[in-house]
């Protein structure tokens, strides 16, 4: 089975990352911002840097597509429910994905989407298929790109933006400055664990242990400062959300080894906050201590403003996001072989 992924804008190379450590597809197909997969998936509720999943029907030629919703029709009838047609057109400056941009020229003329999605839908009403704009039970995707190619398939899965936003830091009642927003955590969280326990050491106000629950993984944080763990917890019960919180050094854990099967973490960065511990200290000693408590085989996601090698642990994967001229995120992901 294909499916097609459109890829969020702000963080592609990060979102198809998400995908695959999630999902563990492989491969894809690319047309710009949208991967096409060969695979079966779920987990799909909980991509975050993803916009919408296509279930692939087709891929053809702009000039095929007629015949396509022809025999799409006979599809549709065996589902037996209300459907309707959108349409998405890719510009060739759409066509980007991280710092490849792919140039060139449309070679289709200037489409109406409007127009073409009730030229497709007419199509699929004569045939039987039951049509509704409104309250559709299921979304027919078209996507068009430049060169003309097409992709036809069901909407599966929709990024549910409100949720995130009503999750912001700032709408928590502990709030602390320069802290990720919850669409990143979630990302980091998905690119660590699938399944099973996560620690976050160093977890300040939250976010990881947030994003690590309501994916359906059990959520741990250690957090050094009394004043912090406590808004932890209060961010934590405020969002309803059942994770321990404990006041602790993420130098020396309060647990034995081998304990848990991900970290995900955002390192003190150096810049306005302050610790008891100098930076090197930090930087050479937690990921001894991050291999400890990590099963065999597990991940760590660390995000931190300074290339480090975080031996013991092994770097599989660095990903960059820009947050202003004087910061860039270093997202790495670790393994403990």
């Amino acid at each position: 089975m294909l499916y097609a992924f459109l890829l969020s804008g702000e963080n592609p190379e990060l979102a198809r990352a998400e995908i695959e450590y999630l999902l563990s597809l492989t491969n894809p197909k690319k047309f710009g911002r949208v991967l096409v997969y060969s695979g079966e998936v779920n987990n799909l509720k909980r991509l975050a840097l993803t916009k919408e999943v296509v279930k692939v029907y087709s891929i053809c030629k702009l000039e095929d597509l007629k015949d396509i919703f022809d025999s799409l029709a006979e599809y549709m009838l065996l589902i037996g429910k209300t459907c309707c047609v959108r349409v998405k057109y890719f510009s060739p400056g759409s066509m980007v994905l991280g710092d490849a941009n792919i140039k060139s020229e449309s070679k289709i003329n200037k489409i109406n989407n409007t127009e073409l999605e009730k030229e497709l839908g007419a199509i699929l009403w004569r045939k039987g298929v039951k049509i509704s704009v409104s309250k559709p039970e299921n979304i027919i995707r078209v996507y068009i790109f430049p060169d003309s190619t097409v992709i036809v398939g069901l909407l599966v899965f929709k990024l549910n933006t409100k949720e995130y936003s009503e999750r912001h830091p700032e709408k928590r009642p502990f709030f602390r400055p320069g802290v990720m927003l919850p669409k990143l955590c979630r990302a980091i969280v998905n690119i660590a664990l699938r399944a099973g326990s996560l620690l976050d050491p160093m977890c300040g106000t939250g976010g990881f242990l947030i994003e690590a629950y309501l994916s359906g993984l059990n959520a741990c944080g250690v957090e050094l400062y009394p004043e912090i763990a406590r808004g932890c917890k209060i961010n934590l019960d405020f969002l309803k959300i059942n994770a321990e919180v404990l006041c602790g050094n993420a130098l020396n854990l309060p647990f034995k080894d081998e304990s848990f099967n991900a970290i995900a973490t955002d390192f003190p960065y150096f810049q306005s906050s302050k610790s008891v511990f100098d930076c090197e200290t930090i930087y050479s000693k937690a990921p001894e201590e991050f291999y400890r408590v990590l099963k065999p085989n597990s991940r760590a996601v660390v995000v931190t403003n300074r290339d480090m090698d975080f031996s013991p642990l092994k770097i599989i994967d660095i990903y960059r996001i820009k947050v202003h001229s004087s910061l860039i995120r270093r997202i790495y992901v670790l393994e403990k072989s």
